[in-house]
């Protein structure tokens, strides 16, 4: 392919060439893989000509044609896009919420004097962590913050003490 070699050269008149000759089938494809949202298509479809002038050396015509290529860097960054927004949702729903709907579905009559004997017999890290996301509403990028931590560490610690605190539970309600 001509222009490849030439844009590989730095022609701009041939990265041009190849960009408006496969645009509309990049946005087309981005479009459908972002489910019509205008804002994300737009970020991926500039994700995906970034990611094609990185890698313009690396396609090669004999597998297919540019526009194809392009539209498969674009899908993927539209599933990166769309897996980024699913964590941000889960990390972003509130704690409270999640433990609330448990105890309550499990037992809605736990007392009071239960939940605080549960409390009581969680370790300090775990209580910390627990009280920063349900009484004070924080997100996991706050509470990182808050216990000098990544964000990994944090979602650990969150799942091992919902975890223990299940566990206790269950316990209590088995008396």
């Amino acid at each position: 392919m001509q222009l490849r070699a030439a844009a590989l050269r730095g022609d701009e008149a041939a990265w041009t060439a190849l960009v408006e000759a496969s645009f509309d089938v990049v946005w087309a494809t981005a479009r459908r893989h972002v489910r019509g949202d205008r804002g994300l298509a737009e970020e991926v479809v500039q994700e995906a000509w970034m990611t094609a002038v990185k890698k313009l050396a690396r396609f090669d015509p004999a597998r297919g044609p540019f526009a194809a290529w392009v539209c498969g860097l674009a899908r993927q960054h539209a599933r990166n896009a769309r897996r980024k927004a699913a964590r941000a949702e889960l990390r972003e729903r509130p704690l409270h919420t999640e433990l609330a709907e448990v105890v309550h579905a499990a037992a809605p009559t736990t007392s009071a004097e239960t939940l605080a004997r549960i409390w009581s017999a969680l370790p300090e890290r775990d209580r910390r962590v627990l009280r920063a996301r349900f009484e004070e509403h924080r997100s996991i990028a706050e509470i990182a913050a808050l216990f000098s931590a990544s964000e990994k560490a944090i979602e650990s610690l969150l799942a091992r003490a919902r975890e223990r605190f299940r566990r206790l539970w269950i316990r209590e309600e088995h008396r």
